[in-house]
Parts: structure tokens; C-alpha cells; sequence
């Protein structure tokens, strides 16, 4: 009796997370590809580059706010937590060499221990700029030739047939790891690209069952007015997710979240497994905080392939087999997908190994965001509480679990 029960449920569970395979790859196929209109005038714009310690190819990231065409006028400010930091000659150099026509100035934010250090420094640098278009951009991104023109045009044109009747308060870029150098930087790059996990295909996801989008602010544009609206930076200053919580604010008031057709190209890489899994770790401890029932999804369909699999194998039931098969196949689908937007060409049999090691170094992160409340963080250490509170190691309270 107990087997047929144990079947069953694994037979429910495959084809369960099947559909959601299938919903996610209609998500991708539905999403706009194609560039959005410019608006008749273009506003001028200020880029916020928060740096903090020493990483590969850092000159260039920075320079390409400089390089990267955009045909309106823009301001880049650069921002460091202070003149110690490993980053601040870098940021310094770019400052020194860059054209007449494009302002450039480094900012020292000197960020509180309390606070999420990286809106601490974004909020120095709204503090230091009136431009009506703010894009914000991490330092391991490298700006390409449409990034800029994209991302401002969805944010200050004309409204789309999916804006609706919504304003645009924001728009994003879904990352993607572009130059990996180890063999666990490969695995992070397949998390990030070509997985359940990636932001593009939660967005798709989004479009076909509302409510609030997945957003990643590795780069993005968003309008001056809609932030004043929604109190700028103040509330989401403790917070570690905040990119999640200022799309729910501004979904809040009444403000639309845009996916930009473009990915934002990430360079960062030379990482060790510990660090990838620390990573993904601090993701879904974010998930935890914020959002502790959407945890749920991540073992039973986020990461389903890998379990199934390997249960199919050792019960051999036809059905079973079946779903478990036609997930691998459907999520090797989505990979290959998700890879064609980013320009990526690669063959299926990649495209299926991708799948299994992201949904493997998913299962890794889970078990270490259930594990523990604490996170390390630029070299900093917090514990993370409900709604995605950062606590500094110092103050924290005792953790119940």
C-alpha cells in the first residue's frame, strides 16, 4: 500500500511540475522580442554605478557607462563606500580619462553597517543627481550597444499594448553570466541563463498569471517620478531583497514592471563552489524572508528534474517514466529558448546538462537557506529577518527555528 502511495504522489508530482515546465515555456514564446519605440525626445539620464572591493574586469564594466551609445545626454556617478576601498582607483581612473561631453564623478557613500550597502550608495547618488531617468547598474555589468536605448526608451516612451493602461515605473534587464572561468562559474552561468530560475522566464511566467513580477536589479531604469512616489530608497534601506520589494511597491501604485528584450551581460567569475552555493544560498534565504510559501516551489517545481529523474530509475514505472522524461526534455526546451534570446547558440545535449547542474546547485542553495538565518555579504555578516530585514551579526536577536 505504502508503494502505490509513493508512486502516486511521485506520478502527481511529475506531471505537476511538467505543466509548469509547459507554462513557463509558453512565457518565453508570448514575451515581446522585438525593440520598443524611442520616445520623441530623448531625456537626459543618470547612471549609478555602486562598487564595492576589487573584481575582474572592473575598468572595463565601468567604462562601458561611458561608451555604450545613448543618444541623449547622460551623467555617470560612481560610487565607492570610501578611498580605501580596493575599487576606488579603478573608479578613480575611469573618472580621470573619460570625455569632456560625459560628466563623470566619484562619489564616497560611506554606507552605515546596518543598512543594504548597496542602496545605501544608490541613495547617495540620488541625493547627488535631478535627472528624470535613473539607471542603475552593478559593477560586474558591462553596458552593450542597446542597453542604454532600450531600457529608457520603456521607461519614458509612448505605452505599449502590455504596459496597458499602467505607466512604466521601471524596467529591467535579465542577467546573464557571460564569461565564466571555472567550472562552477559554468554552473552559476546555467542558473542564471537557462534555467527555471531565470528572470526572463519568471517574467513570462508573470505575464501569463499576473501578480508581482521576479526582478533582478542587476540593471535597470526607473523613473524618477514613480521612485518619489513610492519614497525613493527610504523603505527598502534594511531590506536585502529590494529589488523584489520596489517592484511590489510600484506595482502598488499602479505603475507597470518592464522586461527589457535585451539581457544585462554579466562578467563576474573565478568563483569557488562554496561561493556559487553562498550565492544562490543568499537568494532563496531572501525568498525565505519575503516570500517563505513561493520557497515551496522551488523543490517541488523549480528543481523537480533531478529527483525525478533518479526516482523513475529506480521505481521503473511506465508513467512515471514518462513525466520525468518529458520534464527533462521540456526544461532542455526552455534552456535552449532562453539561450537564443541571449544570443547564444549551443547544442541540446548542453542545453540538457544546463538543466541538471542549475536545478542540482539549486538544491544546494535550499538546503543552506533552510539550514541557517546568517549571510556574508561584502565581507559583512547579517542575519536575515521576516521580510527580508537585514540585521547586523552584532544585533541580531536570537534565531528561532
Amino acid at each position: 500500500m505504502l508503494g502505490v502511495v509513493l508512486k502516486t504522489s511521485l506520478e502527481v508530482w511529475g506531471g505537476t511540475s511538467l505543466f509548469f515546465s509547459l507554462l513557463l515555456v509558453v512565457g518565453i514564446v508570448r514575451l515581446r522580442k522585438s525593440r520598443p519605440e524611442p520616445p520623441a525626445q530623448w531625456p537626459p539620464i543618470v547612471i549609478l554605478r555602486p562598487c564595492e572591493g576589487s573584481e575582474p574586469g572592473l575598468y572595463e564594466n565601468l567604462r562601458s557607462s561611458i561608451d555604450a551609445p545613448y543618444p541623449g545626454p547622460r551623467r555617470v556617478l560612481l560610487l565607492v563606500p570610501s578611498a580605501s576601498d580596493p575599487a576606488y582607483p579603478t573608479l578613480q581612473q575611469v573618472a580621470d580619462t573619460a570625455p569632456p561631453d560625459v560628466p563623470v564623478e566619484v562619489l564616497l557613500t560611506r554606507p552605515e553597517a546596518r543598512l543594504n550597502r548597496k542602496v545605501a550608495q544608490l541613495s547617495v547618488g540620488l541625493s547627488r543627481s535631478s535627472e528624470p531617468i535613473i539607471v542603475t547598474a552593478d559593477s560586474d555589468v558591462r553596458l552593450g550597444p542597446d542597453d542604454l536605448p532600450t531600457l529608457v526608451s520603456m521607461v519614458s516612451g509612448a505605452p505599449t499594448a502590455s504596459v496597458k493602461k499602467n505607466a512604466v515605473g521601471i524596467a529591467f534587464a535579465s542577467p546573464v553570466e557571460q564569461a565564466p572561468r571555472t567550472l562552477w562559474d559554468r554552473v552559476s552561468s546555467a542558473l542564471v541563463g537557462g534555467s527555471a530560475q531565470n528572470f526572463m522566464a519568471l517574467y513570462g511566467l508573470y505575464r501569463l498569471i499576473g501578480g508581482v513580477p521576479s526582478m533582478a536589479g542587476a540593471l535597470l531604469a526607473i523613473s524618477r517620478r514613480a521612485l518619489a512616489e513610492i519614497g525613493n530608497l527610504q523603505g527598502v534601506r534594511t531590506i536585502l531583497g529590494e529589488d523584489y520589494e520596489l517592484a511590489r511597491r510600484l506595482c502598488e501604485a499602479g505603475y507597470s514592471v518592464e522586461l527589457s528584450p535585451r539581457p544585462a551581460n554579466c562578467s563576474d567569475g573565478g568563483r569557488s563552489l562554496r561561493g556559487v552555493i553562498a550565492r544562490v544560498g543568499r537568494w532563496l534565504m531572501v525568498v525565505r524572508a519575503q516570500r517563505p510559501l513561493l520557497l515551496l516551489t522551488y523543490p517541488i517545481f523549480m528543481a523537480a528534474t533531478p529527483p525525478l529523474l533518479l526516482a523513475s530509475v529506480c521505481l521503473r514505472t511506465p508513467l512515471l517514466s514518462l513525466f520525468a522524461v518529458a520534464l527533462w526534455s521540456s526544461r532542455t526546451l526552455l534552456c535552449y529558448l532562453l539561450r537564443q534570446t541571449q544570443g547564444i547558440r549551443q547544442t541540446v545535449t548542453k542545453s540538457a546538462l544546463e538543466v541538471l547542474s542549475a536545478e542540482l546547485l539549486l538544491w544546494a542553495g535550499l538546503c543552506q537557506a533552510l539550514g541557517t538565518r546568517q549571510v556574508s555579504w561584502r565581507g559583512y555578516r547579517f542575519r536575515i529577518a521576516r521580510g527580508g530585514h537585514m540585521i547586523p551579526e552584532a544585533q541580531s536577536p536570537p534565531i528561532r527555528t
